[in-house]
This record gives structure tokens, sequence and C-alpha cells, in this order.
């Protein structure tokens, strides 16, 4: 049940003046560590806070840390503290999600609630880290999953289960996470507040830099009369960066390809704008996998957030983001450079403007495994490998009935992998 707005307001500001009062003695330590969360806290829970409850800079400082600027001042070391750090950010992330939880209409509490949940689970030793992160899911229990792309701000993801990074490899999730958006982060992918400094906007305009071509050259794609059985590939939005952007709404035949590649080129599509249907009908069930894949989101080197699994994503009022008729639900890419011309969903901006995730060390030779482009290059490296010798399409499962008018002439190479047509005898 959602909380009175007056009980909002006067929960918002308590906590407001709670986390500027640690903030300011967490500052006034000489611990290093106590110096980055007091950075932290000033610009990713202050000020979301701040904003929620309607305060002016300085509104919600206890009197006797303001100056006369209204500007809060360091508080002599260990000041005040009845518990340790640890557990002071810890309390004070468990009240912030709580009263996320109770309002979930208030997009400022989840982006305050994931910094501090990040923040109590990264101060916690390692015994009592297990035990905080399943509390905070429980607090938060009731909230369903989905991405929220808050205006002007972050990702807010709620209920996440998967977050890979380009290799493949899992990235720590919380409870409540809020992703970089702007692309100016010092934690990608995880948010620091740094949009609300570079005048970042989610509004859809162009980006700073050359334009992208607004559609293929004609010998890329002809608009040719087909015979009835080849796969009419829809474009229903400009695609990722992984492709090459193409005019929205235009309708294009594959000239050359083998059917079952054309096929996985569209469902491998991350970025929801591809469709096809065959004899008139639009085969959604497969572009979609049929609903099968488990939500995951994607951290893609230097590219976008790739989005699989139907996880629900609005916009900052928490209204379903408006989408192309026809786009994919189940798949789709978002921005993470801020200089996409359709956001929240990636246009292939980052590529003209020449966005880079941080290297964590160049002196550092990197593993076979990391040198080949971790599990999504090492996986399409063996489908590719696979479809030299085989045929292996969406239609395994139809009994062999589509086979006459979707696979090549049979062939056998003693492979025992599903494939579209009965293994050839020899």
């Amino acid at each position: 049940m959602k909380a009175s707005q007056q009980h909002i307001r006067t929960d918002l500001k308590s906590l407001l003046e709670a986390a500027a009062d640690l903030a300011t003695r967490l500052g006034g330590t000489s611990d290093e560590a106590a110096q980055r969360a007091s950075g932290r806290l000033s610009a990713s829970v202050i000020r979301p806070l701040r904003q929620a409850a309607g305060a002016r800079p300085g509104d919600g400082e206890p009197a006797s840390r303001c100056g006369a600027d209204g500007t809060a001042r360091a508080a002599p070391s260990g000041e005040g503290l009845s518990v340790s750090p640890p557990d002071a950010v810890w309390q004070l992330a468990r009240a912030v999600t709580e009263l996320r939880s109770q309002s979930p209409e208030v997009a400022e509490l989840a982006e305050a609630a994931a910094a501090l949940q990040d923040l109590a689970i990264g101060l916690a030793d390692e015994a009592s880290a297990a035990g905080r992160l399943a509390e905070l899911a429980v607090l938060q229990g009731g909230l369903g999953p989905g991405i929220q792309a808050m205006t002007d701000g972050p990702y807010l993801v709620t209920g996440a289960r998967s977050v890979l990074d380009w290799l493949g490899r899992p990235l720590r999730v919380r409870p409540q996470l809020a992703l970089c958006r702007c692309g100016g982060s010092k934690m990608k992918p995880l948010y620091d507040g740094t949009h609300a400094t570079v005048g970042f906007t989610g509004r859809q305009r162009p980006g700073p830099g050359p334009r992208p071509p607004r559609h293929l050259p004609r010998s890329a794609g002809d608009h040719l009369r087909q015979p009835r059985h080849l796969p009419a590939l829809r474009v229903l939005h400009r695609p990722a960066g992984e492709c090459v952007p193409l005019r929205r709404g235009t309708v294009r035949h594959p000239q050359r390809g083998r059917m079952d590649e054309i096929i996985r080129a569209v469902r491998d599509c991350p970025s929801g704008a591809l469709s096809y249907g065959i004899d008139n009908a639009e085969a959604r069930g497969e572009v979609d996998w049929h609903g099968k894949r488990e939500p995951v989101i994607e951290v893609t080197r230097d590219g976008p957030y790739p989005v699989t699994g139907a996880i629900a994503l609005t916009d900052g009022q928490g209204n379903d983001e408006p989408r192309n008729a026809g786009a994919s639900r189940e798949h789709y890419a978002l921005c993470r450079c801020g200089h996409s011309q359709n956001k929240p969903f990636c246009s292939g901006m980052h590529w003209y403007v020449e966005f880079k995730d941080p290297v964590p060390d160049p002196d550092r030779e990197p593993t076979i495994f990391e040198w080949a482009g971790g599990l999504p290059a090492l996986t399409r490296m063996t489908r590719i490998f696979a479809a030299a010798v085989i045929v292996i399409g969406p239609f395994v499962s139809d009994g062999g009935t589509a086979a006459p008018r979707l696979a090549p002439p049979p062939r056998c190479h003693g492979c025992a992998l599903p494939v579209l047509h009965r293994r050839a005898t020899t």
C-alpha cells in the first residue's frame, strides 16, 4: 500500500537529515574509504533525497553542521558516531529501502536506495554481507522486477536476477540497482551521480559529432520480389550499434544468405528492431524465442545494455516506455553512452562519439578467454562452425515439417546436433 504524501515527505526529510549527518561525519575522518563513502552519499543519496523532498540545498542538514551559506561543515574526526560507519550506512540503507518499497512511485527513493545498498554490502564483512543482502531482498520483495528509465537520470533496475559483463561473467547484483545512462560514471556500469553535473537529458535529441547514416545504400538491401517462402525482414526501429542503422519502418528482402542464417541474425539482433515473416505471417514467437529466455542484462564492451527475458521497461513516470508498433518486448538494447537519438534505446551513437569503457589495467596481458571475447564471442563462433556443417534453426521442434521450404539440400556430416532435415543416408 502506498504511503500518504504527508507521511512520505516527513520520512524523506528525516532520512535526508540522517544521510547528511552521516556524510559530514564520514568526510571529517582521516580514513580514505570513509571519505569515498561520504562523497558517494552526497552525490547519489543526499541529492536524490533532497529532490524527492522538494528541499533546497542545505535543507535537512543539522543546524550545527551548516555554515552561513547553507553548505555542510565537516565534523571533527569521529564525533558523534555511536556505531561504526558500516553499521551506520546499513541502518540508513534499511530505512531507505523500506520507504522505497512503500512508495514505489518515488523514483528518487530507488536512486538513493541503489547507492546505499551497494555501499552497505560493500562495507560489510563477508560474514554479514550475505545476510544483509537477503534482508534487503525481503524488504522490497513486493516490488516486481523491471527497469525504469529515470527522467534525466540512470536506469533503475529492480529485482534483477542476472547482470553479465561483455565476457559473460556475472556482475554483483543488489535488489535495487542504478545503472549509468549518461556515459560519464567513473563506476561503470553503476551510476555515481555524474549525470546531475554534466547536464544529461533523457530527451531524444541528436548527439554531438557526426550523424549516423539514415539508411543503407540500395546495394545492401534492394526492394526485390522474392519467392513467397523467403522471409521478409522488417525493420521496426533503428537497431543497436552492432548493426548498420536502417531507415525506420522499411521492409527489406535479403538477397544473400542461407535461410537459417537470416533467421538466426534476426533472432540474435539485440535491439528488437528486426522481425520476419513467412507467407505473409509474422513469426513473432520465433523471433522472441517463445519467451523461454531468462531475464538477463548484459553490459557490452563500449556499447549498450542488451536486455533479454521480457524485463518490463517504464519511463520516468512509471508508465510503459513508448515503442514502435510491433517492436519486441522480449529483448531490446538500452543506450549507455548518453548520446542516442532514440533514447532510452540504443541508436548506435556510441560508435560515432567513440564511447569507451575504462581499461582496468592496460599492462595486464589478457587470458585466452578474454582475448577471444568471452562467452558471447565463443557462442557465436560455435554457431558459425556448426552452421558450416549442419543446419541449425528455430524450427527444430516442428518435427521437420518446415524442412522442405527452409532447409537447403540434405547433407550428412555425422553430427548428432538437431537439424532442420533428416540426416541423409550414405
